[in-house]
């Protein structure tokens, strides 16, 4: 029954999901930006117009900026599930403790 109450294995595999999660976040947007840092380092050549030069690169950052924004969004929701998780997992632990002592403490009591 104890095993029931203090059960944390569903926890343990999503925290486990979520941390996978988060790292591969932090790998995307890490590509990101050394794609865009390459991008910006291989300019087109000079046929094209300084117009048309600053046009595809604010499109570009536009598009990089969503992206990142979309990464980092996806990041802070899976950290902050996580902490959640982490915290839950606590009170699991908490709640363990606290059934256990009990238990050894009437055990312990004599009988009057």
């Amino acid at each position: 029954m104890l095993a029931e109450l203090t059960d944390t294995s569903a926890l343990d595999t999503e925290a486990a999901t979520l941390t996978g999660e988060c790292e591969v976040v932090t790998e995307l947007i890490r590509k990101g930006v050394e794609v865009e840092e390459i991008g910006a380092k291989n300019a087109p050549g000079e046929h094209f117009s300084q117009h048309a030069l600053a046009c595809r690169a604010a499109l570009a950052i536009t598009d990089y900026n969503a992206r990142r924004d979309a990464l980092l969004a996806r990041f802070k929701a899976a950290e902050a599930r996580l902490a959640e998780i982490n915290a839950e997992r606590g009170q699991h632990r908490m709640k363990q403790s606290n059934i256990t002592a009990s238990c050894v403490s009437s055990k312990s009591r004599r009988p009057l």
